[in-house]
């Protein structure tokens, strides 16, 4: 592994921080009421999503350490099944707050963590394409 692997870890996990800074800032901003209804349907999602979002980047980087003459493989495995979980994870989340009327700031603001998520992992992987996804030349 070497510096660009880590620089491109370090930009996707920091999206992820900042990601959950704008959503926790926007929940702060919701009257009781509200707040409520979300944390009653969120909470079992929220828990699948930190797991996902730490763990498979973390074996994806074990593979590509331990096996890299599949680098190939491994990304394309872990470009879909990212693409796949993001997408979906954003539209049923979008749709969910729509359904219980949660204030459209509010669905802007998550919709703006989104994207700000998205930003660092196609930010982190173009670093990883520029260098050779990790490999020393």
């Amino acid at each position: 592994m070497n510096l660009w692997v880590i620089l491109a870890a370090a930009l996707f996990l920091g999206s992820v921080l900042i990601s959950q800074k704008i959503a926790v800032d926007a929940a702060s901003k919701l009257d009781d009421q509200t707040r409520l209804r979300i944390m009653k349907i969120f909470p079992k999602r929220n828990m699948q999503y930190t797991v996902a979002v730490y763990s498979v980047p973390l074996l994806f980087l074990i593979g590509l350490y331990y096996f890299p003459e599949h680098a190939l493989k491994l990304w394309l495995i872990y470009a879909a099944f990212f693409a796949v979980y993001f997408i979906t994870k954003f539209t049923r989340t979008i749709r969910t707050l729509k359904e219980i009327d949660a204030p459209g700031v509010y669905v802007g603001s998550i919709a703006t963590s989104y994207f700000a998520f998205s930003a660092g992992a196609i930010l982190a992987f173009v670093v990883l394409l520029v260098s050779g996804f990790g490999r020393a030349y």
